[in-house]
């Protein structure tokens, strides 16, 4: 994600806050609306009483309040309740959402200070950025990497301080960024293959036969029906009781029923017949039936999916891959974007800026990188099955989401290299191989 496709980047706070308020002001009349109607009959049935004994307890340990005093009686839609309730309702929410969206705005500007990224406040600019980049924690971490990829970018000066810093302790400063980068985009490559490990082993484990064990030195289990065999029924009434034991069973033994089906008569079974058609209709038996109430769940639960109140559970393609490929609970695919833009920019300013020639040896491995992340999520993507509950899926939503920005990072980013270091494909040792496969995957000809 380039700097000016950022959203919210070079738009002052002030005029993001004014652009919100129509927003936030309309949510709040729609909502304090719904509470104006709901609220006096909620208050009214289950708070007011509840609210005035314990305020009657409260003022009786200081007040000399006699016993006799009682509630009155105030309907749930009387004018006042209603508008208390439109009017605190709509203050209320007016306050949650300006704070959250005075939050929002002022937590998505870009860490820069004057212009500047904040790590020039810094008596060791380079360490510092190096240090948010190793952070654990995700929040200065992705600040870390949205500084890099506004320096890549936009600072001229920082670009060639770090491509001139080669002498620190753990390395230059360029190998550290590099090392860093390809850590976050390899990341993705590494939970995908793990998740298919995982659904291998699974699928393996389902298909597995008999599995070699110990010599048996015991009789072997029997695999038939483990009720016992009775004797025949002699008398009238143990043939009655035998006929019904045979069909209550026979709802869930199927070589109960293969087996006592025998002993009823074909006169009981006709009666049974004649009773399960004048109590039951045929829609009825087909309800009551194994595949027909699987049907029916089937139905109530799809049209609670469609309804407003299954939307929180939908698991839709987009979120699932995202879950998968770029962590979870918080997603990192706008590291992995960072990262990519990071290194492609850095790569293409050394070819003017880097006096020491350190960042071109490290060209074929960023290619390989890319190449070897695009080609693996963009499998992934085509071949995962999705989710039972996402009811709205469209097959535009495999390459949609945080998967589609990430592969489009990729796709530009390898259009980048190969066009900027293409031309020094033999210098570099670049083989011919990862050119081609570079090439057809952004659609370039040799």
């Amino acid at each position: 994600m380039k700097a000016d496709q950022r959203p919210n980047v070079a738009v002052p706070p002030i005029q993001q806050l004014k652009t919100q308020m129509p927003l936030v002001l309309r949510g709040a009349v729609t909502t304090s609306l719904v509470m104006a109607l709901i609220g006096p009959f909620f208050y009214a049935i289950f708070l007011r009483q509840k609210i005035w004994d314990l305020a009657m307890a409260t003022a009786d340990l200081f007040l000399d309040i006699p016993k006799s005093g009682e509630l009155s009686y105030t309907p749930p839609y009387h004018i006042t309740l209603i508008l208390r309730s439109l009017v605190m309702s709509f203050f209320l929410i007016v306050s949650w959402r300006v704070a959250n969206t005075a939050f929002s705005v002022h937590v998505g500007q870009e860490p820069t200070k004057g212009g500047e990224p904040l790590s020039n406040l810094s008596p060791d600019p380079n360490g510092s950025l190096i240090n948010g980049l190793k952070a654990r924690r995700q929040i200065p971490k992705t600040f870390a990497f949205w500084e890099l990829s506004h320096i890549s970018q936009s600072s001229k000066e920082r670009r060639v301080s770090v491509f001139a810093d080669i002498d620190r302790p753990d390395g230059s400063a360029w190998t550290q960024i590099l090392t860093e980068c390809l850590k976050i985009i390899e990341e993705v490559s590494t939970r995908i293959i793990a998740y298919d490990s995982v659904q291998g082993n699974e699928l393996k484990g389902s298909k597995l036969g008999n599995l070699h064990s110990l010599p048996r030195i015991g009789v072997p289990m029997k695999e038939d029906s483990v009720t016992a065999k009775m004797l025949p029924p002699s008398t009238r009434r143990e043939r009655i009781e035998a006929s019904l034991g045979a069909v209550a069973k026979s709802y869930g033994d199927k070589t109960v029923q293969s087996y006592d089906s025998s002993q009823i008569s074909p006169r009981t079974k006709e009666y049974l017949a004649v009773a399960r058609n004048k109590l039951l209709t045929h829609n009825q038996q087909e309800v009551l039936s194994h595949d027909g109430v699987k049907t029916l769940y089937e139905n109530y639960t799809r049209r609670f999916l469609e309804s407003a109140l299954g939307e929180p559970f939908h698991q839709t393609f987009p979120r699932l891959v995202a879950s998968i490929a770029f962590g979870y609970p918080y997603t990192e695919s706008v590291l992995v974007v960072d990262a990519i833009d990071s290194l492609t920019s850095l790569a293409l300013a050394s070819l003017s800026e880097d006096r020491y020639g350190k960042v071109a040896g490290d060209v074929p491995l960023i290619l390989q990188t890319l190449i070897k992340t695009y080609k693996i999520l963009n499998a992934f993507t085509s071949r995962l099955e999705i989710h039972w509950t996402d009811i709205k899926f469209h097959e535009e939503d495999r390459k949609a989401g945080d998967a589609g920005l990430v592969l489009e990072a990729l796709r530009i980013g390898l259009t980048e290299i190969v066009d900027g270091f293409g031309p020094f494909a033999v210098e570099l040792e670049l083989e011919d191989s990862v050119l081609r496969t570079a090439k057809s995957i952004i659609g370039r000809k040799d």
